[in-house]
């Protein structure tokens, strides 16, 4: 048994609500029909996927089937990693592939191994159940949305020659990409894995044996997603707070899926060769609407511009991102948190010279801010397979990169106005009474009204997460406390004046004299703390956090309010990443229900945690100022 490369995962999912029964022979949905004669549900998913009812080599649901490794289609009699077929490939992805879809191959073209996406949505929309069904242990997930239901059975895993852990764990392959490791560590690849008290969806060792439940549905389709018009191209509405209405489809092209023209940064024609740019080394302002420099103005008018940087940051704050094909084109699809209307950015490929690189699975395109510190690169949004990390970054301005449109719209008008009772070096302030007479001010850090999430910072640091800038890490640093220190508090660094991030005793003494609701401002869902002492409140959004503190898992929008204090705190004293205090108020949006008559869910969530606890301070999270 090769002990040391057993089962490497990655907790991604957690503090989410698990029910149990024993009852035997719980009664499952039936199925709602079948294809190459095997049985799917229709459990009323956004995508309209179809979820086979048993797994691979499976002749019931709670049968586990076969086995495979990743991206092996045949079981065969040993499990090692001396003779997995697909260890050192980089393969991007496999769902559908038959040379290495083992759903495909056994099932037909019809079925396929889910996608990381697709696992996703299936536990964003039902209730996990750990119930016995016949005899097998396992999850039963019922559709929050049609009352449907698939059984998912403790298969356990085969490292070697027999399945180890049956009903005690499940272990099931998912398409994905982790690159080939070094040479003395083994490859791995996606799995969503779960027991009675928890699930992951994280990786494990290619060679491993571990079971497939297919789906069905390959290809999305764009249908209609424009929601007006403005000089002749169609737009739609994410109802982000901005106003900004995205273009559906890129300068040049002719539908959503088509890519459209490359432009050197700066330039408004194509070009046979992408060499140089009329700006390379030149420093310029932020070039949006300037006809003279902005492709999407020069070619579609002057109701169209490029996207900011920061434009293309709230798209990826205020929406969710899947990679995505659509009529047989990769691509990320964005799907907005607040009416949840879509658009596509497909895989356009960049050009340098004249060879056009990566057009098949990624995509690169154009924002209209300039690098900041170089001045022959700028600003824009690429993504890979799968897309993760900062989505944002810079590119050599020469290169040929597409642009997406925007158009300006009046912002959000506020359903409500939060209230404020004075100003400290322009930045708002709320008494609620306290008994300390301490300040909490109205907005994030990085934001300038309630609504808006601010920027995430890593505790002790006064850059947030995308800023280039040198940072103090002082994640393994002992340091008990940063309060108005403008060197490692982000509060008193960025506004100045006595400006300070709350300590713990601050955050206690506002949870101890306020009562707690979910709210929505300008269509941001968040929390509102009503003071019981004079009415008044603070809005704190549902910022998220980003558990890497470098962007590359910005939990936005999943019922995440996270925030910072001053405060440090040591677990043990052999606790090697240091820990500080925060406040996190977390929705559990697996126990949404569905409403009917609305035809959406009912955001009056249950579930709720509340706590000051601590966390790494390599994480980023949000940070609301106070004032004494």
């Amino acid at each position: 048994m090769n002990t040391n490369f057993r089962y490497i995962i990655i907790l991604l999912l957690a503090n989410l609500l698990f029910l149990s029964s024993e009852a035997n022979g719980q009664n499952l949905s039936p199925a709602s029909g079948q294809i190459n004669g095997h049985q799917w549900v229709d459990l009323g998913l956004p995508s309209g996927l179809k979820w086979a009812t048993c797994n691979v080599g499976a002749s019931t649901p709670e049968d586990p089937g076969d086995y495979f490794a990743y991206g092996e289609v045949s079981e065969k009699e040993s499990y090692l990693f001396n003779n997995s077929i697909n260890l050192k490939k980089e393969i991007r992805h496999i769902s559908g592939r038959s040379e290495y879809d083992a759903a495909t191959v056994h099932w037909g073209k019809e079925w396929r191994i889910p996608t990381y996406h697709e696992v996703d949505e299936l536990v964003y929309n039902c209730k996990m159940e750990w119930t016995t069904i016949n005899g097998k242990n396992g999850y039963k997930l019922t559709s929050l949305i049609n009352g449907a239901s698939i059984f998912l059975p403790a298969t356990g895993l085969v490292d070697g020659t027999q399945p180890e852990f049956t009903q005690e764990c499940g272990w099931y392959w998912y398409s994905g990409f982790q690159n080939p490791s070094a040479d003395e560590e083994p490859p791995y690849a996606p799995s969503f894995t779960f027991s009675a008290n928890s699930r992951y969806r994280g990786f494990n060792a290619r060679y491993i044996g571990q079971c497939i439940r297919p789906v069905s549905g390959r290809n999305r389709h764009v249908e209609n997603p424009q929601t007006g018009t403005t000089a002749g191209h169609e737009w739609v509405d994410l109802g982000l707070p901005s106003g900004i209405r995205w273009a559906t489809c890129n300068v040049g092209a002719s539908s959503p899926t088509k890519p459209g023209k490359h432009f050197s940064w700066g330039e408004t024609a194509s070009k046979s060769s992408y060499t140089t740019s009329k700006l390379l080394g030149k420093d310029v302002e932020d070039i949006a609407g300037n006809p003279a420099y902005d492709a999407a103005t020069a070619v579609w008018g002057k109701n169209w511009r490029m996207p900011t940087e920061e434009n293309f940051r709230e798209l990826t704050r205020y929406c969710r991102w899947e990679y995505v094909d659509i009529d047989g084109v990769n691509g990320v699809l964005f799907t907005s948190l607040q009416n949840n209307k879509s658009i596509f950015f497909p895989a356009t490929g960049y050009i340098e010279g004249t060879t056009l690189d990566l057009g098949k699975m990624n995509g690169f395109y154009w924002a209209s801010t300039p690098d900041r510190d170089w001045n022959t690169a700028a600003y824009g949004f690429t993504y890979g397979y799968p897309p993760i990390g900062d989505l944002i970054g810079v590119g050599a301005r020469e290169s040929g990169r597409c642009v997406r449109p925007v158009t300006d719209n009046t912002p959000m008008e506020a359903n409500e106005i939060v209230p404020y009772d004075g100003e400290i070096g322009g930045h708002r302030w709320v008494d609620l009474g306290l008994p300390s007479g301490l300040k909490w001010a109205t907005y994030n850090v990085g934001a300038t009204s309630a609504e808006q999430l601010g920027r995430l910072f890593r505790w002790g640091e006064i850059y947030d997460i995308y800023d280039k800038r040198p940072k103090n890490n002082l994640s393994k640093k002992p340091i008990r406390d940063i309060q108005g220190n403008p060197a490692y508090d982000a509060a008193r660094a960025n506004w100045g004046e006595t400006w300070r991030l709350p300590s713990e005793e601050n955050f206690q003494e506002l949870l101890d004299n306020c009562t707690i609701a979910f709210a929505y401002i300008c269509g941001t869902r968040g929390f509102k703390l009503t003071s019981k002492i004079n009415g008044k409140y603070i809005f704190l959004p549902e910022a998220g956090h980003d558990s890497t503190g470098n962007g590359t898992w910005h939990d936005i929008g999943c019922g995440h309010c996270v925030y910072w204090s001053s405060t440090s705190k040591d677990i043990s004293p052999y606790t090697y990443e240091k820990i500080a205090v925060s406040l996190s108020i977390y929705q559990d949006l697996s126990v949404q229900k569905w409403d009917k008559e609305r035809k959406e869910y009912d955001n009056r969530y249950v579930g709720r945690t509340i706590q000051l606890d601590g966390q790494y301070r390599m994480c980023a999270s949000a940070v609301r100022p106070v004032s004494d």
